[in-house]
This record gives C-alpha cells, structure tokens and sequence, in this order.
C-alpha cells in the first residue's frame, strides 16, 4: 500500500487535519483564474461594492475571486454545510485575509432545519472527498439546513453562485422571496431539467459563458453551469456593467 494510503488510514485526524488545511490554503493561494472561466464571468457581471452568496463555498475558490472583484465596499456572505469543509473555508478566508467574507457552515434548502445530515463519499486512497458531498437522509454528517430567505430577509444580492451537488431546485425555492425582492444573477451547478424550468418560471433565462462572452444555452449544451439572468437583464450579458 502506498505512503499516502497508509497515512491517510491510519493517522488521526488530529494529524491530518492541520496537513490538509495548509494544502487547501496552497492550493487556493495559487489558483489561476483561467482554471474556471465562468469565474471571467463573474467578473464581467460583478461590481464594486456588490453583495455576492456564494453557496456551496467549499475551500473557497469563488469566495477568494468574488472578494476581489467586489473590492472592500462589496460583500461576500458564503455557506458551508460540512463542518471539516468549513473550517478549511474559514482557515483559507483569514490566511488570504479577506475582511469582506462571511462565512456560515449552514446548508441552503426550502426548509430550516437544526438537525439534518448529509454523506461525503471517499476516494479510493481513502481520503475523504470533499467536493461532492451531498445531503442525505442516511448520512453521517450533521448539518444545519436553512432557507436563503430566513437567513438574509433584506440583502439583496447581485449574485449568487450555486453548486450544492443536485440540491438546486430546493435551495431555488428557500429563495423565492429573495429572488422577488432582488433578481439576483445566479451562476449554478445544474443537475436536472427541472432547474430550467424552475428559472423559466421565475421569467429567468439560462445562458453560457465561453471565450469571453455569454451566449443564450441550447437543449444541446452538456455544461455543468449555467448563469441565470432576469429577462429583463439581458443586456448585461452583451454589454455588462
């Protein structure tokens, strides 16, 4: 069995933890903005002074880039359901020292709820795979579930970026007040059709960002993200402000 395989079974987590923060903060320190080009997208939407959620924060990679486009006078409020995952979060905000970032280990759903649970697959070294966790009525993990309109009832976003590994359509709906009240931007993680509907709905249309422009998305694209715009945004994907 290799080194690292061996490590990983059997040093605690005591050990391990503290190794796998340092690498996340590396790891994120060093992230080159054309690794993820719907982050050029974000950017050509976002202004100074813009609030931005970003849910799903993860390590922080969309937290660490909207804090810079938004400047000091914007806001970035990020979510975090998994308690390890969160505080890899919360160590990569204050070692980037981002004072703009506030962070909540909490899931966004349509319902609030003090005990839910969500599973966090294992790669096959053995390491825990903290990208793609997912809420489930058998996991391990326990998470706090809220909805977006009880935690921010007057925000009113510019943006919100979605990857909540196939929980869309209810974090969407935990929204609607939201949504009503402020018309955000959402940039999102889509993993079934009804998340098109469900925008559609919302009088939202779906649109992709390549080589440096957006485009309206066809029933033939196989990209996992998608901006959403208010139809009566358009104009900010040919010429945004």
């Amino acid at each position: 069995m290799p080194l690292k395989q061996i490590a990983l079974k059997y040093l605690p987590d005591s050990v391990l933890k503290p190794v796998r923060a340092r690498h996340y903060q590396d790891q994120l320190k060093h992230y080159d903005l054309n690794d993820e080009p719907d982050l050029l997208g974000c950017k050509a939407l976002l202004r100074a002074g813009d609030v931005v959620f970003d849910i799903g924060a993860n390590i922080g990679v969309y937290t660490r880039f909207c804090s810079e486009f938004v400047g000091p006078a914007g806001q970035i409020h990020s979510l975090e359901p998994v308690p390890e995952t969160f505080s890899y979060l919360t160590s990569n905000v204050r070692a980037l020292n981002l004072p703009n970032v506030t962070c909540y280990n909490l899931a966004a759903s349509d319902r609030d709820q003090d005990h839910a649970a969500m599973s966090m697959p294992q790669y096959a070294s053995g390491g825990a795979n903290i990208y793609e966790s997912t809420l489930s009525e058998t996991g391990d993990i326990p998470v706090k579930v809220t909805r977006l309109d009880t935690l921010f009832p007057t925000l009113s976003p510019r943006l919100i970026k979605c990857d909540v590994e196939g929980h869309e359509v209810p974090c969407i709906n935990g929204a609607l007040e939201l949504i009503a009240r402020s018309r955000p931007i959402w940039v999102v993680e889509v993993s079934s059709s009804r998340t098109f509907e469900l925008f559609a709905s919302l009088d939202y249309d779906a649109y992709i960002y390549e080589h440096g422009t957006f485009r309206i998305a066809t029933p033939a694209d196989k990209t996992p993200n998608y901006f959403f715009l208010p139809h009566e945004q358009s104009s900010l994907v040919s010429n945004p402000a």
